[in-house]
């Protein structure tokens, strides 16, 4: 069985031949995270959880809720989590990303879903090279085409 998938830019197509666990777009501001909680365990390190403030109830911005992650990690998810946005929506609404080899986020978070994150436990995973069978640049439109099978 193949695969095919497409990515508007080669940063995007790093991303996932790295294995880089992407949330859904987020909302600008993401409403409803208060007391909710995120956790990510780092290759070679302990779980990790944050527990986001949103005192007033007015919503997180994006990069609120990534310095949340950072602050409350002591920034030992600084660089480990990050913001991503490929041109799929526009600059309001970047996506949140795990991107550290090995880093796995846990399915307990509570705020996984406000975040666009499954609910079940994602490990960041190259993917393997044997699996690849084409790549392909589309010049017309500047986009890559990913082909791999199981």
């Amino acid at each position: 069985m193949y695969t095919v998938k497409d990515f508007p830019n080669r940063d995007a197509l790093q991303d996932y031949l790295n294995g880089v666990i992407l949330g859904q777009p987020l909302a600008a501001p993401v409403l409803g995270l208060d007391g909710l909680t995120f956790a990510v365990t780092p290759q070679g390190g302990s779980k990790i959880t944050v527990t986001f403030s949103d005192a007033d109830g007015a919503g997180l911005l994006p990069q609120q809720v990534l310095s949340q992650i950072t602050a409350a990690s002591t920034q030992a998810l600084d660089g480990k989590v990050a913001l991503r946005n490929y041109g799929y929506t526009n600059s309001k609404n970047p996506q949140l990303a795990v991107v550290q080899i090995g880093a796995v986020v846990d399915a307990a978070g509570t705020a996984n879903a406000l975040l666009g994150f499954p609910a079940t436990q994602q490990t960041v995973a190259e993917i393997s090279t044997s699996a690849i069978e084409a790549i392909v640049f589309n010049s017309s439109n500047a986009t890559y085409t990913v082909i791999t099978h199981a």
